[in-house]
């Protein structure tokens, strides 16, 4: 879990930096955002994104190329398989 994994870190003494990978209601770091999702579903028993659909809200200004980078993230790299 990310969590422990700082903690670990700081209880080592080390310095911990956080990093959110949202700033204002848009995507900064897309990498880190999947890190985040995949440990996030990956924690939910008997979940299998291959056969559940997601409904994603965005907020009309997002621009095309984070939309598309998101889809990336739900679609290719979780494997949802139909967005609603």
């Amino acid at each position: 879990m990310i969590g422990n994994k700082i903690l670990e870190e700081y209880e080592k003494g080390n310095s911990v930096i956080l990093n959110q990978p949202m700033a204002r209601g848009l995507l900064h770091d897309s990498d880190l955002q999947e890190v985040i999702l995949l440990d996030t579903f990956s924690k939910i028993k008997k979940f299998d994104a291959s056969i559940s659909s997601l409904s994603l809200t965005l907020p009309p200004v997002v621009p095309e190329m984070v939309q598309q980078r998101l889809a990336e993230m739900f679609f290719e790299d979780i494997g949802f398989d139909a967005l609603c």
